[in-house]
């Protein structure tokens, strides 16, 4: 691959990563059982 397509990938990369929300995804177990949360912080 040449210089060109890879830095046009990361552009595309970086464009995907932007439409991302923000935010982490976090895992709790509740009485056995594992339920993921979207976490974020308003500031």
């Amino acid at each position: 691959m040449d210089s060109n397509a890879l830095m046009e990938q990361l552009s595309a990369l970086d464009a995907q990563i932007d439409a991302l929300p923000r935010g982490s995804i976090s895992a709790k177990t509740v009485n056995g059982h594992t339920y993921f949360y979207h976490r974020w912080y308003d500031l």
